[in-house]
């Protein structure tokens, strides 16, 4: 068995209208490690995000003036990875997450996440191939799809990844990497597909 206790805290910068934010809190992870180098974890997090500049909304989206915005967030995890053969040729990896954010005031800003995962690894000598699902749910119980529509604003994303790694030389590696991602909304502008392709080489030193 094993334990972390971590306090990482980070500085985000983003272009206007976006509004840069502090954010920091204590993570605990507790693990256990067994078989082929597979491992068992569970983490809590609870971290508070501080906004800049950004204010407060009323439960209806209005900002309120004089304010300013910030956010408690909580997140819990468990990861699952497992080799599957004494060679750690075959792996896989699961991920459970659940994460709850709640803002200082209103509760516009608050909602709630669910995401599993699921990834699949094939490792030899020369060749590195990985496979992986996605899939996360959104619910903000406060915000609504519109001022004439009460529906609660929810959301679901769907994500795939494809990556082939092929070493070339003992110094080099070359991939490429499929990825697709697609959100399902009851607010129109918020759905999109979005599929990348790229490739390019690992230069190890």
């Amino acid at each position: 068995y094993w334990e972390s206790l971590e306090l990482p805290a980070k500085r985000q910068f983003y272009r206007e209208p976006l509004d840069d934010y502090w954010e920091y809190g204590p993570r605990l992870t507790l693990g256990k490690s067994y078989g082929h180098n597979s491992e068992l974890s569970v983490s809590y997090e609870i971290s508070e995000r501080d906004y800049d500049h950004e204010e407060l909304r009323s439960a209806v989206g209005d900002p309120l003036p004089d304010t300013r915005r910030k956010s408690i967030q909580q997140e819990a995890r468990l990861a699952w990875k497992h080799h599957w053969d004494a060679n750690n040729r075959w792996g896989t990896t699961t991920r459970l997450i659940a994460r709850q954010s709640e803002d200082n005031g209103s509760g516009y800003f608050d909602y709630t996440k669910l995401q599993a995962g699921e990834q699949l690894l094939f490792h030899t000598k020369n060749w590195d191939l990985s496979a992986e699902a996605r899939v996360a749910r959104y619910d903000y119980p406060v915000q609504t799809v519109s001022a004439t529509d009460l529906a609660k604003r929810r959301s679901t994303e769907l994500a795939f990844d494809l990556r082939c790694e092929r070493r070339v030389a003992s110094f080099l590696k070359i991939f490429v990497e499929y990825e697709r991602e697609r959100v399902f909304s009851n607010l129109e502008f918020e759905q999109y597909v979005v599929a990348t392709v790229k490739g390019g080489l690992n230069w190890m030193f």
